[in-house]
């Protein structure tokens, strides 16, 4: 099972606001306003969270990534040419 990450790569910082994702359950987007010190989930989510997270430019839209997936293919393959 996949779990929350919570890493250096998960904030961004806007104006009066830095937004950032933590690596409790259940998963969240969070910003903490600056001017209040107060922290308010924006964005509660369903699914674990993945690497990354960005604010545009205009400060409008959030970018972030979520984990679709908790598998892998794992293939041994003897004498391979």
């Amino acid at each position: 099972m996949l779990e929350s990450v919570s890493s250096v790569l998960n904030f961004d910082v806007g104006v009066e606001r830095i937004y950032f994702t933590q690596g409790a359950a259940p998963p969240a987007v969070e910003f903490l306003h600056l001017a209040t010190g107060k922290i308010k989930t924006i964005a509660p989510l369903d699914k674990p969270l993945a690497w990354g997270l960005s604010i545009s430019p205009d400060k409008k839209t959030l970018l972030f990534a979520v984990a679709e997936q908790d598998n892998a293919d794992l293939m041994l393959v003897e004498n391979f040419r």
